[in-house]
């Protein structure tokens, strides 16, 4: 048996590494400080819940891999057929213990459960990060522009969310060994539940976020 569990994710400026200053001026120019100081420690508060949570579980470590949101693929890669190849993961924990570092309680909690045995997986494409890079960037840099295509944004954005989430199933099914269980930490706008084979076995242990109202709200908000 795989056995994934779906762990959706609500980001911290930390997170968002040379885009963090960016958002936090917009933020700043859309919100009163007390509405975002208020959604900093609500989030705040659903990490240290979620690591609570997490840390009191029974796991065998050492066959826990552990996936996340907008870290990259480098190096090899292990096989699901047991094959000799060997999982690269210097520059996957120079990434997380840079913004662990920073203060992602997110990547602190990665580095927590590497420290236990669970071993770290470049989950994502790195083209498509870069892609996905580039429209937040401009998205955020014409916020206040009424002429800016925003609509047009918005859809390269979604279409860009299923192509990631495409890649992120791939790369579980091709990684997860008979025997072995999985966390993947993902954020709640994604679906990479429908991508994934049949035969794995998946859970929601904290629950499913409901997408749409999520995108009905603002990106901005509360974030």
């Amino acid at each position: 048996m795989r056995q994934l569990y779906i762990i959706p994710i609500v980001h911290t400026a930390a997170d968002l590494g040379l885009l963090e200053e960016q958002f936090e001026q917009v933020k700043r120019l859309r919100f009163l400080q007390e509405s975002i100081d208020e959604g900093k420690r609500r989030i705040n508060q659903f990490w240290l819940d979620l690591r609570d949570s997490i840390e009191g579980w029974e796991l065998n470590y050492s066959q826990l891999l552990v996936f996340q949101d907008a870290l990259p693929t480098v190096g090899n890669s292990p096989k699901r057929d047991g094959g000799e190849t060997p999982l690269h993961e210097g520059l996957e924990l120079r990434i997380v213990r840079d913004l662990a570092g920073k203060g992602s309680p997110n990547h602190q909690l990665l580095l927590w459960l590497v420290d236990q045995g669970a071993t770290l997986v470049g989950t994502e494409s790195p083209e498509l990060l870069v892609m996905e890079y580039e429209i937040v960037r401009k998205s955020l840099l014409s916020m206040d522009d009424a002429s800016s295509p925003k609509t047009e944004m918005e859809t390269e954005l979604a279409a860009l969310l299923h192509r990631r989430d495409q890649f992120i199933a791939k790369r579980i099914d091709e990684t997860l060994q008979e025997g072995q269980s999985a966390f993947l930490f993902i954020g709640m706008l994604h679906d990479v539940a429908k991508w994934l084979p049949t035969d794995l076995t998946i859970e929601f242990p904290f629950g499913q976020p409901n997408r749409q109202q999520l995108v009905a709200n603002s990106a901005l908000k509360g974030s």
